[in-house]
């Protein structure tokens, strides 16, 4: 028997055929009718920005200058600290913020089963006129609850601490993404040179989608009066992952069940809003880090698609569900040890913030004198806006890779 043919790889095979792209009918060689090559490119990536699609629900801001501006207000905080040890029958405290505190307020000392009522406050020192007061000497970090206030049945109303109004903001984005094609391409032979304008626009596309799906989860805040060409000012728009400050937590191995239960319990306890609806978006690394061990506890329920995207659902220990996404974009960029909650169900959390007119949308450019090319572009001006990142979202991150 003889040998077996050998095919030559990629490029190589045209030329050890006696075959090319211009001149498929050479002498010595079978005459073809067409290029022997298919007449569809297959395109590799998939949708990969499932964090706009979950923005898109929650409802766009249409907005436009050079920064996007908020305020947030949030109740005054009912509990303090020791800032210093006090001794048994102390008639003076001191604790770490006497802003929030007045005078005929009443406070508890939980761990000491001691209360008592505010006759005089200077600065940070509290004299107290104990109710109970503590057996022992309480040690300085103890925490101080405020418990409301006594005043006397016939007594003028005094004002009382309270909170302000603070400014948050961040940077508009201008992004575009362009591909150019000349009349051959438009108009051409498909088999003898494969540029399909359609599916390349597609693709412009999706990278476009992509680029934004990264900056709204990962970008950092920056403006510049005046851009590369000093022409006009130029701005990075801050992502999620760096508006969570408060929730986060370094995990710093594998991810056991203890440490994402307690994750979860410290981020959704702090949010007593009705209508919420926790999402996970993580790498497959920490989607089958928390598969392993919450279906062996029968916390999943059914995969179901929600807008387009396959989630899992968890039952959190605060009986609350969290739906589990793996997101592409994690493994492929290099967010591979990380996973951030967000609250989606708090329509005021979050927004994607858009110019009034560049919403993401594709244009024709101008043509050229004396050319026959097409231009096309995908242009997009855009910020994010995260409202109480301290109770509607978090991060978990330096999850080690399982042995």
């Amino acid at each position: 028997m003889a040998a077996p043919v050998v095919i030559p790889a990629n490029a190589a095979l045209r030329a050890a055929a006696g075959r090319t792209t211009v001149n498929i009918d050479t002498a010595g060689n079978i005459p073809i009718e067409r290029y022997n090559v298919s007449e569809t490119i297959f395109d590799i990536e998939i949708e990969t920005h499932p964090y706009t699609v979950l923005l898109n629900h929650l409802g766009g801001v249409r907005r436009w200058d050079d920064l996007h501006r908020w305020y947030e207000d949030r109740a005054l905080p009912q509990l303090d600290s020791l800032d210093g040890s006090v001794p048994v029958d102390a008639a003076t405290i001191t604790v770490a913020n006497g802003a929030l505190f007045m005078v005929t307020d009443n406070v508890y000392l939980h761990a000491y089963r001691a209360q008592g009522h505010v006759t005089a406050k200077t600065g940070n020192v509290l004299t107290i006129s104990w109710v109970v007061a503590p057996t022992v000497a309480v040690p300085d970090g103890t925490a101080v609850v405020r418990i409301g206030n006594s005043q006397e049945q016939i007594a003028t109303p005094a004002p009382g601490p309270t909170t302000k109004e603070t400014m948050h903001y961040n940077t508009f984005q201008t992004m575009f993404h362009e591909c150019a094609f000349s009349n051959m391409q438009m108009h051409g032979n498909f088999r003898t040179k494969p540029v399909d304008p359609v599916r390349q626009q597609h693709k412009k596309e999706q990278e476009h989608n992509e680029a934004k799906e990264k900056t709204l989860l990962f970008g950092q805040q920056a403006l510049w009066a005046a851009g590369v060409t000093g022409g006009s000012p130029m701005g990075h728009s801050q992502g999620l992952y760096y508006f969570i400050g408060t929730n986060v937590t370094s995990v710093g191995g594998v991810l056991t069940r203890a440490v994402f239960d307690n994750f979860l319990a410290g981020v959704m306890s702090g949010n007593t809003k009705s209508g919420q609806d926790w999402w996970l978006l993580c790498s497959t690394r920490v989607g089958m880090q928390i598969s392993n061990w919450f279906s062996a506890m029968e916390r999943e329920t059914a995969a179901v698609k929600l807008f387009g995207i396959r989630v899992d659902t968890y039952r959190a220990p605060v009986h609350k569900d969290v739906k589990i996404m793996i997101h592409p974009m994690f493994d492929r960029d290099g967010y591979d040890d990380l996973a951030i909650l967000i609250n989606v169900g708090e329509q005021e959390a979050m927004h994607y913030v858009y110019h009034s007119v560049f919403d993401t949308k594709k244009y024709t450019g101008t043509q050229p004198y004396g050319r026959t090319a097409v231009e096309i572009f995908f242009y997009t001006i855009f910020t994010l806006e995260v409202k109480g990142e301290d109770v509607n979202a978090g991060v978990i991150e330096d999850i080690a890779a399982a042995a």
